[in-house]
């Protein structure tokens, strides 16, 4: 509404409170004293292209008491929906006389010039081309329509705000073959299908349905309007407070999972470690195992060459033993060679003293056989001598001979136990021998594992992180659904709020509703007769039931 229509707005209520006062003693108490209960229904009526055309609006008085009542609004004209006298109007007041009435609801109309919650702005199109609505009748090819619906701004918040806004849009479907209706909510009875989309509160919206026409007409689109209370739908303190609980959850859920994150890296560095020492260890296991298969080899031939040796000192020792049997014999012999010896030496000896003596005389042939007596002599005196030394030598050679069958002997008599021992050192081996091929192969299947477990946990960390942030981002959605619902979904107080009268905009009343009429595709000599309805109580009373029938009150 424009500023100048407020004003005289404004100087209406004014006057209208100076005329009150001089109202008699029983009209003042009738309207002070007893509060009218009622309902309006306002409808809008629009032009093709979605611009207000005309405003009515239905008033029902909830049992009223007989006499005189009086009601408020700026009314341009009004008129009883039932047989009572003609109203008596002034400004912003409207006087009836209800004695016939009996305490009926009373109904009646009035025709207003004002603004709506919503704006309308309706296009129709003809295979792309924008088109005048009444062009399309009896059209075939491709209709486009498209509804733009947004808060009027220039009605006042406690009328504009809180209406829950549904479009309902009826298709004969023997003449339309639907190709788009996004968003729509679809219902068909018989050959119309009826295209529903809801507006919440205070939201601007776009509605368009596409198809392929023949013989193109329709029926006109209506916009229902009605107080949008979720308390009668939803506990909204639940709400709230689950959306709330919602984003804590979804913020610890997001620190867990950050946690984690962090938890997964010092995972896989320490697995990565443990896969570094497996694998390690896998290669000093394997070492190992080889080896032990090469001692295993030097120990089996270290096993033979024992027993061979243990063979060897056996006939060795029965060698030396014999050996020491001839070596007595011998040295026996050449003890008594050495004796024998000694005592020729000894007679030589003095023959040869005879030969010194001799060896002066003057004959050539004593002086000759007395120098080789003394030659003699000498021979038999080292012969003697080298025969001492090799008779000692000898005896020296027989003491080690003796020396070494007791060696041999004690040799042989401790390698006996040998044999056992090194078969219990044998089977040992043999068994530390597959533990250790055994350790090898546990070593190295632990170092694959280890290694696989580290691929396969390389991505956890960055997967973990991602979820984390992909969480912190639905905690993030969830508190910007928490403010938005905070602004769409009213508070307690707005929920329980006064339902305000559009017919005055300030008197609280028990309902109000608007229902708004964009005219659909019809003849031209239809569309000029197309105007106001003359509404009337019965077909009122069947309309809303059917209507609130729609959003479940």
């Amino acid at each position: 509404m424009k500023k100048h229509g407020m004003v005289n707005r404004l100087l209406l209520l004014l006057l209208a409170a100076l005329l009150l006062s001089a109202l008699p003693a029983y009209g003042i108490q009738v309207f002070a004293t007893e509060k009218i209960m009622k309902d309006e229904t306002v409808y809008g009526f629009l032009r093709t292209d979605g611009s207000l055309r005309e405003v009515r609006v239905v008033n029902r008085l909830i049992s009223p008491k007989a006499g005189s009542v009086v009601d408020t609004g700026s009314y341009l004209s009004v008129r009883a929906m039932v047989s009572v006298p003609d109203a008596e109007q002034s400004p912003g007041r409207i006087t009836w006389d209800l004695r016939n009435l009996n305490g009926k609801d009373f109904y009646y109309e009035g025709v207003m010039e004002a603004n709506l919650p919503l704006t309308a702005d309706a296009v129709w199109r003809l295979n792309g081309q924008e088109v005048d609505a009444t062009a399309l009748s009896g059209i075939s090819g491709e209709a486009t329509f498209t509804l733009k619906l947004a808060p009027d701004m220039a009605l006042q918040e406690n009328l504009r705000d809180g209406f829950l806004a549904q479009i309902q849009v009826p298709l004969d479907l023997d003449k339309v073959d639907l190709l788009e209706a996004d968003g729509a909510t679809r219902t068909v009875v018989g050959h119309t299908a009826t295209l529903v989309w809801t507006l919440m509160p205070g939201e601007q919206g776009t509605f368009i349905w596409k198809g392929n026409v023949t013989d193109f007409s329709s029926d006109p689109v209506l916009i229902s309007l009605v107080k949008y209370e979720t308390s009668s739908v939803l506990d909204v303190s639940e709400l709230t407070d689950g959306v709330k609980d919602m984003e804590t959850g979804a913020l610890s859920l997001a620190d867990g999972s950050g946690a984690l994150a962090e938890g997964l890296v010092d995972l896989r560095s320490g697995i990565s470690a443990f896969s570094a020492g497996l694998t390690k260890l896998s290669r000093g296991a394997s070492d190992l195992s080889k080896g032990m298969t090469e001692y295993a080899a030097g120990f089996g031939a270290f096993d033979a060459g024992l027993t061979g040796a243990l063979g060897g000192i056996s006939r060795m020792t029965g060698g030396f033993v014999e050996l020491k049997a001839s070596s007595a014999q011998l040295l026996a012999g050449q003890e008594s060679l050495l004796a024998g010896l000694a005592e020729t030496a000894a007679g030589h000896a003095r023959i040869a003293q005879l030969a010194t003596a001799l060896s002066a005389n003057p004959d050539p042939m004593v002086q000759q056989l007395a120098g080789g007596v003394l030659a003699e002599k000498t021979g038999l005196d080292g012969l003697v001598a080298g025969l001492t030394k090799q008779t000692e030598g000898l005896r020296q050679f027989h003491a080690g001979l003796s020396q070494a069958i007791d060696g041999l002997t004690g040799a042989a008599a401790g390698a006996g136990a040998l044999p056992s021992a090194l078969a219990d050192m044998k089977t040992g081996l043999s068994k530390l021998q597959a533990g250790s091929r055994e350790l090898s192969a546990g070593a190295a299947a632990s170092a694959n594992g280890a290694a696989k477990l580290d691929d396969e946990i390389s991505p956890l960390p960055d997967g973990a992180k991602e979820l984390a942030d992909g969480q912190r981002e639905l905690a993030e959605g969830i508190s910007e659904i928490r403010e938005k619902t905070a602004d769409l979904i009213p508070t307690d107080s707005e929920a329980s709020s006064k339902v305000i009268s559009y017919a005055d905009g300030q008197t609280e009343i028990s309902t109000l509703q608007f229902i708004l009429q964009l005219p659909g595709v019809q003849a031209p000599e239809k569309a000029e007769m197309d105007g106001p309805r003359d509404v009337r109580l019965p077909w009122y009373e069947e309309f809303w039931k059917r209507l609130t029938g729609l959003f479940g009150h």
